[in-house]
């Protein structure tokens, strides 16, 4: 017990000494890590949420109504719906690209209630891909689908001081100093392996000269 504790303060002694090389790693890439997340496109977010009807509503139309919100989003991403919403905005993105920037997502699992969200550089640009997107949706979905109606119960607002959603500076922060610690602590350890191993090289010479 007693020689594990002095193995143990031998180790933080050592330790210690190499504080240095712990501080400047760790300091480096907490640094880096935080100016790269500052040099990263921001990225905005904007959200328009929207509610299909069937014609007969009943517990069992509801739980089928919640499984076609998968549907819904792949029919919200289809190039028949994305070429449509490009036509309009007059966007110059390709549709591949437009699709992967509209995400489609549940309220909840007992609501009909889903919402369409878009993230673009732009908030203003998400704003409205997000409420054009919604008005096509609306308007094709009870030529596809025999449906009552569709509702666009909040439409997506172009905000005056948005904040971005992407990147998140404090993530990118914290995971820069684990990283730094890490790096470090292995470092520390390999150059307390390399001391060690030269210490006992001399030893073992100088036993030898004996």
């Amino acid at each position: 017990m007693n020689k594990k504790i002095i193995d143990l303060r031998d180790f933080c002694g050592h330790l210690a000494k190499y504080f240095w090389v712990i501080f400047l790693i760790t300091t480096s890439t907490t640094v880096l890590s935080g100016i790269v997340s500052f040099y990263i496109t921001p990225i905005y977010q904007a959200e328009t949420e929207l509610m299909v009807n069937m014609n007969e509503i009943s517990s069992e139309d509801i739980e089928t109504n919640l499984k076609l919100i998968e549907t819904y989003n792949s029919i919200i991403k289809s190039a028949y719906i994305m070429e449509a919403v490009a036509q309009k905005l007059q966007l110059e993105n390709d549709i591949s690209e437009l699709a992967k920037q509209v995400h489609v997502q549940p309220a909840s699992k007992a609501s009909q209630v889903f919402s369409i969200v878009v993230e673009n550089p732009d908030q203003k640009t998400a704003a409205l891909i997000a409420n054009t997107v919604a008005a096509i949706f609306q308007n094709e979905i009870t030529n596809i689908f025999d449906v009552k109606s569709a509702h666009i119960l909040t439409p997506a607002k172009i905000e005056d001081h948005p904040s971005p959603v992407k990147p998140n500076k404090f993530l990118y922060i914290v995971a820069g100093f684990l990283i730094g610690l890490v790096i470090s602590t292995f470092t520390v350890l390999l150059l307390m392996g390399r001391k060690a191993d030269k210490s006992k090289a001399s030893i073992h010479i100088n036993k030898e000269r004996r």
